[in-house]
């Protein structure tokens, strides 16, 4: 359903995967890769949420580092993608979720708000994007370390709805309770624990950690939760 095209960035371009909805206009949603890249998983799930009526921009925020960055869930392809994320820094990621959002929303096939949607080190992108006003809705499913940026959490404006493994190997208890317990106040916000479920839930690709009804709850909450925010708003 989509296409590679190069977003001109501050100091480069990235490459990115861009989904058209059958219309081939709509509302936008970014679309956060984890720490594998624009690998197959995220190119079906771009697909996914252009079936049902979004424009979908998937970037890679690994493009200082590698041009490519698309990996593979083997020890090899996961230790490469350790590395990128380890020499990658939150203030590089909020400022591209920036030129990213701007560039978005210029584009002719976006008719409507932005949201972004995040995976694993993608969630913490698409919190850190609302954190910056970019952004008109914000998902995640098990982003890591937002507990590490909640000094951010007031400047929150827009709806988020995050999605967390009850068995997560990147997150304890405690980190996902802090996050959880920042937000229970916030109307706009919506977090969901999935019991059973560990981290890379969605992850249909890799057997060990897909957790089939976690995945499919977690997707259809969060296209409910797009159309509110983004359709019917």
């Amino acid at each position: 359903m989509g296409k590679d095209i190069f977003l001109q960035m501050l100091g480069g371009e990235s490459r990115a995967y861009l989904a058209l909805p059958e219309s081939g206009r709509g509302p936008g949603v970014i679309l956060i890769h984890e720490i594998a890249g624009i690998n197959f998983h995220l190119r079906a799930a771009a697909d996914f949420y252009a079936g049902l009526g979004y424009v979908v921009l998937a970037p890679n925020m690994f493009w200082r580092l590698d041009p490519v960055a698309e990996n593979d869930y083997t020890k090899e392809g996961l230790g490469r993608a350790e590395g990128l994320m380890n020499r990658h820094t939150d203030a590089e990621g909020a400022s591209d979720m920036r030129v990213i959002a701007k560039a978005f929303r210029q584009m002719p096939e976006v008719t409507g708000k932005i949201g972004a949607m995040g995976y694993c080190f993608g969630g913490r992108m698409a919190f850190l994007a609302a954190a910056n006003g970019d952004i008109d809705a914000a998902a995640g499913f098990y982003p890591t370390w937002v507990e590490r940026c909640l000094d951010k959490a007031d400047q929150v404006k827009c709806p988020m709805s995050l999605h967390f493994p009850e068995r997560d190997v990147l997150e304890s208890p405690d980190a996902t309770a802090k996050v959880i317990e920042r937000f229970k106040n916030r109307k706009d916000v919506e977090c969901f624990v999935y019991p059973g479920a560990g981290h890379a839930f969605d992850s249909d690709s890799a057997r060990a950690v897909y957790h089939r009804f976690a995945s499919q709850l977690a997707n259809s909450r969060v296209a409910v939760f797009f159309h509110r925010t983004l359709v019917a708003s």
